[in-house]
C-alpha cells in the first residue's frame, strides 16, 4: 500500500514539472510572438524597412546639381577598377587586389576636378582623401584581412561619390554582410545582383543581402 501510494505521488510530482515546463515554453512562445508583433508594427508605422535597421551610418546624399559628362564617365571608369579590386577579394587573391588597388588610384586621380562646380569639388575632394588613403593601404600590404579592412570604409565612400554623382548608368547594388570582419559588418558595391562576398571569400562567397539598388 505504502508502495503505491509512493508511486502515484511521484507521478503526480513528475507530471505537475511537465505541466509547469510546458507552460513556461508556452508563455515564452507567446512573448515572443507578442515582441515580433510589436517590432512589426513599429516598423509598419515608421515606414522603416529591414534593411535600415543595421548599425551603419547613412550614406550621405546631398543635391549637387547637374553634373558634368565627364566627370560622370570619369567616375564611372573608376567605380569599374573598384569592381576588379571586389572581384579579386571574393577569390581570396590578395596579390590581384593589390594590383587592381593600384590601378584604381591611377584611374581615381584622373577625376578632373576642375569640371566640377563649387560645390562638388567640396564634395568631392572630403570623400577623395578617404577614398586615396583605402586605396593605398590596400594596394601596399599583402594580409588580405588588411586589404578587406580598408575595403569596408572604401566602399562606403565610393558609394557615397557614385550615388551622388549618379555616376553609373548600369544598375549598382550595394550589399552588406553582418558577418563580415568578425561579425562587424560590412557593405560593399556590386555590378550583379547575385552575392559574391569579398569578405568572407570561399569560405562564404554568398553570405549577405542587398540593401539598395539604383
Amino acid at each position: 500500500m505504502k508502495t503505491n501510494i509512493l508511486f502515484i505521488s511521484a507521478v503526480i510530482t513528475i507530471l505537475s514539472f511537465t505541466s509547469c515546463d510546458n507552460t513556461k515554453k508556452s508563455e515564452k512562445e507567446n512573448s515572443n510572438d507578442m515582441s515580433s508583433m510589436k517590432d512589426s508594427s513599429m516598423k509598419e508605422n515608421s515606414g522603416m524597412k529591414m534593411e535600415d535597421t543595421k548599425d551603419e551610418a547613412p550614406i550621405q546624399v546631398v543635391d549637387l546639381g547637374e553634373v558634368d559628362i565627364t566627370v560622370k564617365k570619369e567616375l564611372a571608369q573608376s567605380l569599374s577598377a573598384y569592381y576588379e579590386i571586389k572581384n579579386a577579394l571574393v577569390i581570396d587573391d590578395n596579390k590581384l587586389a593589390k594590383q587592381k588597388a593600384a590601378s584604381f588610384l591611377k584611374f581615381i586621380n584622373k577625376v578632373e576636378t576642375n569640371k566640377m562646380t563649387e560645390v562638388q569639388k567640396n564634395f568631392y575632394e572630403k570623400e577623395f582623401e578617404k577614398i586615396k588613403n583605402d586605396a593605398q593601404h590596400i594596394s601596399e600590404t599583402d594580409k588580405v584581412d588588411h586589404q578587406r579592412d580598408h575595403f569596408s570604409t572604401l566602399s562606403t565612400n565610393v558609394y557615397t561619390v557614385v550615388k551622388n554623382f549618379k555616376a553609373s548608368e548600369a544598375k549598382v547594388y550595394y550589399d552588406h554582410c553582418p558577418m563580415a570582419l568578425n561579425s562587424k559588418g560590412a557593405n560593399w558595391i556590386s555590378e550583379k545582383e547575385e552575392i559574391k562576398n569579398p569578405y568572407m571569400g570561399s569560405a562564404m562567397p554568398t553570405c549577405g543581402s542587398m540593401t539598395e539598388s539604383f
